[in-house]
């Protein structure tokens, strides 16, 4: 059974699930790349004053390189009809 989840949550999940499993087996540079994206997501990176986010694109690649098995990314954009003219 196949389920949505908004890109948090499916960060959530990654870091929950996938992370433990292949921590092991990571280079030094991918744990880092790994660790930088988790301060992303919990919105403790600040450049110039703002605060960086994990983006949709960064956040496709480590779902889709680590548990393509396990993730499906899809990107919807829905037009409510109600609004179209």
């Amino acid at each position: 059974m196949s389920y949505l989840l908004t890109p948090a949550e499916a960060w959530a999940d990654f870091w929950e699930h996938v992370r433990p499993v292949i921590w092991e087996n990571l280079t030094p540079s991918e744990r880092q790349a790994l660790q930088q994206a988790r301060r992303a997501a919990e919105g403790k990176i600040v450049r110039k004053g703002r605060v960086v986010q994990l983006g949709h694109r960064r956040l496709q690649y480590f779902l889709q390189r680590y548990a393509p098995e396990r993730y499906t990314f899809e990107m919807y954009i829905r037009v409510n009809p109600e609004h179209l003219k």
